[in-house]
């Protein structure tokens, strides 16, 4: 269970940002977070990913970028999501063999860096749709949620890797106007 308690709460500051379209080259993999925490399969899927990048010859960078799709109505205890882990491409660039591509569209997301270690990343979460959402004035579009991880990511279980963490948005409607 995330404690979001004020201590914690404190530390995060969200940055309003226009990220343009981003293409992705690597590998997908259906999992929800029960599976994801018992078997490590976004962990796994990251570390065969990894071992792919020389196969990726227009790379734009080493920056690794997650990707996560759910479904427009998620249960956290019952529901599958979908968790791509690649690299930034170039737009010409096509998958090698046993790899796909991954379109990111470009739009206003708001951006939370995460100064901890990855496996604290879910307090991003829960602040983002339990705290800053609520009282944002902005609404998620239930588009493509993503997580921007530095060149000198450590690995999942190594250490402080700082992801910044992205989440779609749009200025929330006002009822009764």
């Amino acid at each position: 269970m995330v404690r979001l308690d004020e201590e914690n709460m404190k530390a995060i500051v969200p940055e309003i940002i226009d990220m343009e379209e981003r293409k992705l080259i690597g590998l997908s993999v259906r999992t929800s977070i029960r599976d994801n925490t018992a078997n490590r399969t976004v962990a796994r899927l990251w570390e065969t990913v990894s071992q792919r990048l020389r196969d990726i010859p227009e790379s734009i960078s080493s920056r690794r970028v997650g990707a996560l799709t759910f479904p427009s109505i998620f249960h956290p205890e019952t529901s599958e999501f979908v968790y791509f882990a690649g690299y930034e491409a170039r737009e010409s660039e096509e998958a090698p063999a046993g790899m796909e591509t991954q379109i990111v569209p470009s739009g206003r997301y708001v951006a939370f860096a995460n100064d901890g270690l990855l496996s604290e990343i879910d307090f991003i979460y829960a602040y983002y749709n339990n705290v800053w959402l609520p009282q944002s004035g902005y609404e998620g579009t239930g588009g493509i949620e993503v997580e921007l991880y530095e060149e000198a990511f450590a690995g999942v279980d190594r250490g402080k890797n700082e992801p910044i963490v992205c989440f779609p948005i749009r200025q929330a409607e006002r009822g009764g106007e």
